[in-house]
């Protein structure tokens, strides 16, 4: 039984790699996705400041423990 062929172009290897096209989608899918990636660094960019105050908290501390 001959096996069939599959062809791999780089549309069908970027959509396996993607579930969707990011052009395609309508303007309000758009700007949702884009609120969603500017709020999710804005809170990133909070955990990491809250660490650094953290570890100078403790910086601190140890000092004041010596």
């Amino acid at each position: 039984m001959k096996k069939p062929e599959i062809e791999l172009t780089d549309s069908s290897i970027d959509s396996s790699i993607r579930p969707f096209n990011y052009d395609d989608l309508p303007w309000y899918s758009k700007l949702f996705l884009e609120i969603l990636f500017v709020m999710f660094f804005d809170q990133l960019a909070r955990n990491i400041q809250r660490e650094s105050e953290n570890e100078k908290k403790r910086k601190v501390n140890k000092a004041d423990l010596n």
